[in-house]
């Protein structure tokens, strides 16, 4: 009788055990799962937040890539015009050049995954990085069936100008990531390179060897467009096409005897 009853009594302590095993793995698993599901929501939060900075400097961009006309008819400067020689790269504020200026309405919020106390702006920076060199163009005024642009048969090669191309970079600070998870976050938040900060700018992924702390985000001013959401979206490349003939000679005034100085070509990207 009496081992009977040690018996029963082990058995309901085994049973016990059982059930906080089962219940302690269901939580653990519950805990993973949640930090999954915070870590995935935090990166879309961050996706989100870049993919919003892009679009105000879309709008800074073409603000400034010319500039403005007062009622005199002369032309203020852009900070983006070749005109005034703008550093390359080009370091945006957020709170100053885009929330100030109404690009952004507010800054962005903090987040997990990104370095509260960073570079720029709570782990933020913008900047606008120049194609160097820029694309020299040219056309033939004289030579033997000469139909193209610049053919190999031009006894008059004149140049005209060049174009210049300014590509949007955001990259946001990672807080304190090891080099591994440097790695994984890249490929969750979709960036384009790892790179580490140069000064005031953070170095562009042509030349950054994939390392480092930032994650970094690249793309033509105009990318950002399609995503306004404005009823006026779809007559941006008018917009475009009309400030391009505003800022841009007639290539006959570029190649006759006047000879109009050689120019920069301006807003086109």
């Amino acid at each position: 009788m009496r081992s009977m009853k040690k018996f029963q009594s082990g058995a309901t302590l085994l049973e016990v055990m059982l059930v906080i095993v089962i219940g302690a793995a269901i939580l653990y698993m519950s805990i993973q799962q949640y930090l999954t599901y915070r870590r995935d929501a935090d990166a879309l939060q961050v996706q989100a937040n870049v993919d919003t900075i892009f679009q105000a400097m879309s709008s800074y961009y073409r603000m400034n890539c010319y500039g403005t006309t007062d009622g005199s008819y002369q032309m203020v400067a852009g900070t983006l015009n070749q005109a005034i020689s703008p550093p390359n790269p080009l370091p945006i504020s957020i709170s100053t050049d885009l929330i100030d200026n109404g690009f952004l309405t507010t800054p962005m919020p903090r987040n997990p995954i990104v370095k509260p106390t960073g570079a720029g702006t709570n782990g933020y920076v913008a900047q606008f990085n120049r194609f160097d060199p820029p694309q020299d163009r040219q056309t033939c005024m004289a030579g033997t069936n000469a139909t193209t642009p610049l053919p190999p048969n031009c006894t008059d090669p004149r140049g005209v100008g060049k174009i210049i191309t300014w590509k949007a970079q955001v990259a946001v600070q990672l807080n304190n990531p090891t080099p591994t998870e440097a790695k994984l976050y890249l490929n969750l938040l979709a960036g384009d390179c790892l790179s580490t900060m140069s000064g005031s700018t953070v170095v562009p992924c042509s030349t950054s060897g994939n390392t480092g702390t930032f994650v970094v985000w690249e793309k033509l001013p105009s990318s950002g467009n399609a995503k306004f959401v404005s009823d006026y979206w779809v007559t941006m490349p008018t917009v475009s096409q009309f400030t391009q003939m505003y800022t841009t000679a007639p290539i006959l005034n570029l190649t006759d005897g006047s000879s109009l100085p050689y120019q920069y070509y301006l807003c086109g990207n």
